[in-house]
């Protein structure tokens, strides 16, 4: 199925099943976003208005996605739950060019996704709670962000921040969305963001310090979103008191956010069953596997996987090149007639053969390291479908794990693209 109605669907079936108990839902859809496959009823009618086709896909992604909303908006009305259910929307990052470079609307902000200015990390964020007196078409325009989204959930809930929790960052908009703090609090207030994406930031560079209406970017920049919603008038030079302000501000950020460059967020096995993917790697070069087409051509890239175990005892890790659902060896290519069935209507021409064709992969040895122990290598016969390693886990600690796959002979190596992990025994 299609992912984003997949999503959706999997999310209702919840939602029904939990609705006499309170319950948590949070629906990450991987549109809009490249390759834009979608179906022809979703951007055909862009078609006339889009310089390109392509735009007219992306369109239609979101088109899919608010018709989706559409329907979990109707199920939450038919079990007679919406007027309790705290219902929110959000993005994680600006509007994204349309492959081909073609213009695409963005509010007349200045930037997209990946940039420091406005354009590439404003964002929509929209709640409905009708019980929580969250209705009526409010317009906040005070300074919020992301970093407040976990604590105005613990506030809504009731729930405490347990002793020695790490400060939250961010804090509950509560109080804003319901006019419980002077306004001076807001006008005064200070976030900082940064869209360098990169393992190490270098400091001040892709960098934006928002105070109400004032903008400094690159600690260089100074910029009135009030006067200039596009950004084209650096002010820097008229106000260099505020541009000091500000500065001082993203130096104490920077203090915080630098203890953390070198501390990986682990991905936790040992409570059920997990896979980690190929996008999980960590490395310096920022190389990764993404996509289907990655995985079928046998991208090579190097790096460790970040783990946290749950719990001591011996863990199982499954060293796959396919995912559990494919069920074909190792160094096997899809073979003819056996792929998947694709709806070519739906995805851009030039896009079709990342579905339709694969690489067998060289690979005659596994190799797996965690816990600065180097488990012997083993060999991959032409059959196996994964490899498995055991090894001894203390729990409650974080560990580099290193998992590769060989050709002795050739100069190949990858990653596992899938490992499958759980307690073993």
């Amino acid at each position: 199925g299609y992912c984003t109605d997949v999503f959706f669907d999997e999310a209702m079936r919840f939602i029904e099943e939990s609705q006499d108990t309170p319950f948590f839902c949070y629906i990450s859809t991987n549109a809009p976003h490249g390759p834009h496959n979608v179906e022809p009823k979703y951007y055909e009618p862009y078609l006339d208005t889009c310089k390109t086709e392509d735009y007219a896909r992306f369109l239609g992604m979101i088109t899919n996605i608010d018709d989706n909303f559409g329907r979990l908006r109707a199920k939450l009305q038919q079990l007679d739950i919406e007027d309790n259910t705290l219902l929110m929307f959000m993005s994680d990052n600006g509007q994204s060019a349309a492959d081909g470079g073609a213009p695409v609307y963005n509010s007349n902000m200045r930037g997209q996704k990946g940039s420091q200015y406005d354009g590439g990390h404003r964002i929509p964020f929209i709640a409905r709670w009708a019980d929580g007196k969250l209705v009526g078409g409010k317009e906040i325009s005070e300074l919020t962000s992301y970093v407040d989204f976990m604590p105005t959930l613990l506030d809504i809930c009731g729930i405490e921040t347990p002793a020695g929790q790490p400060e939250f960052h961010g804090e509950s908009l509560m109080p804003l969305l319901r006019n419980k703090k002077p306004q001076e609090y807001w006008d005064s207030r200070v976030v900082v963001t940064d869209t360098q994406r990169v393992p190490y930031p270098l400091k001040y560079q892709k960098s934006s310090v928002m105070k109400n209406r004032w903008r400094l970017v690159d600690c260089q920049e100074l910029y009135d979103i009030g006067a200039d919603p596009s950004q084209e008038h650096d002010l820097a030079s008229e106000h260099p008191a505020l541009v000091a302000e500000l500065t001082a501000e993203y130096e104490t950020w920077w203090d915080v956010c630098a203890k953390q460059f070198h501390t990986d967020t682990p991905i936790s096995v040992g409570n059920f069953p997990s896979r980690i993917n190929g996008m999980d790697l960590r490395n310096e070069s920022g190389l990764f596997v993404c996509g289907q087409k990655d995985v079928r051509d046998g991208k090579q890239v190097a790096g460790y996987f970040s783990v946290y175990a749950e719990e001591t005892g011996t863990y199982a890790f499954e060293l796959c090149r396919w995912p559990e659902e494919v069920d074909l060896p190792l160094t096997a290519a899809i073979p003819e007639g056996e792929d998947v069935e694709i709806r070519e209507e739906c995805i851009p021409e030039n896009r079709r053969d990342a579905y339709r064709s694969s690489n067998e992969l060289a690979i005659d040895l596994a190799q797996f390291q965690i816990k600065d122990v180097c488990i012997e290598g083993k060999a991959v016969q032409p059959t196996d479908r994964s490899v498995r390693f055991e090894v001894e886990l203390e729990g409650g600690k974080q560990y580099e794990l290193r998992a590769f796959f060989y050709n002795r002979k050739q100069s190949f190596n990858t990653i596992p693209y899938y490992i499958y992990t759980s307690m073993s025994g």
